[in-house]
C-alpha cells in the first residue's frame, strides 16, 4: 500500500511539471531611428503579446500588439515620425493575463497560466499568470539633454494640436459655432 501511495504521488508529479512550460523571451531593436522590435519565444503560436517602447527623457511611450508564430514576433516600427532622438530606451514584452488568450494558447499555458513557469512569469491581480521581459536598447548619436526637453514639447504640442483639432471638430459639426475659435481657446497654453 504505501509504495503504491509513493508511486502515485511520482506520477502525479511528473505528469503535473512535465507539462509545465518554462518561458523563453529574447528581443531587440533593429538600429534605425524608427526601430521595428523582433524577438523570439517559446510561447505557443497564437500567443497575443504586447510590446512597449518608452524613454521618459523625450516623454515617450508607444505600444504595438503582435503574436508568437513559429517562435518568432515582430512589431512596429515605433516612434515618433521624425523618429527617436538618440539615447536608451525601454523595452517592454509582455505576454497579457490568458483570459484574454485564444482556447488554443490556453490549452498550452493553463485557464489561468498554471503552466507557465520561470522567471518571467508574474501573478497578477486576478490571480492569473502572465509574462513580462524587459530589456533596452540604444539608438546611435550624441545625447542631446536640450534636443530632448524640445522634442519633448514639441510632441506634446502636436498631441495638444490633435486633440483640439478633433474636440473642435465635433463642437462645430454643423452648427455656426466658430471652430477657429475653439482651436485658439484650446491651443492657449
Amino acid at each position: 500500500m504505501y509504495r503504491y501511495a509513493i508511486a502515485t504521488f511520482i506520477g502525479t508529479f511528473f505528469s503535473l511539471t512535465s507539462h509545465a512550460l518554462q518561458v523563453t523571451i529574447a528581443a531587440q531593436a533593429d538600429s534605425s531611428i524608427n526601430p521595428t522590435i523582433s524577438g523570439t519565444s517559446n510561447l505557443p503560436d497564437g500567443t497575443a503579446l504586447m510590446i512597449t517602447v518608452t524613454r521618459s527623457q523625450i516623454g515617450f511611450e508607444g505600444s504595438g500588439k503582435t503574436q508568437v508564430y513559429g517562435g518568432k514576433f515582430q512589431a512596429g516600427p515605433f516612434g515618433p515620425t521624425t523618429g527617436f532622438t538618440p539615447g536608451l530606451y525601454k523595452l517592454e514584452v509582455m505576454m497579457p493575463i490568458p483570459s484574454v488568450q485564444s482556447n488554443n494558447v490556453r490549452d498550452v499555458i493553463g485557464q489561468k497560466g498554471e503552466k507557465l513557469t520561470g522567471a518571467l512569469v508574474k501573478q497578477s491581480e486576478f490571480r492569473e499568470k502572465y509574462v513580462a521581459y524587459t530589456t533596452s536598447f540604444k539608438i546611435a548619436g550624441q545625447v542631446d539633454a536640450k534636443r530632448d526637453v524640445a522634442k519633448r514639447r514639441f510632441d506634446e504640442d502636436n498631441r495638444r494640436f490633435a486633440f483640439c483639432t478633433d474636440g473642435c471638430r465635433i463642437q462645430a459639426g454643423g452648427t455656426s459655432y466658430s471652430f477657429q475659435a475653439c482651436m485658439n481657446a484650446c491651443m492657449k497654453p
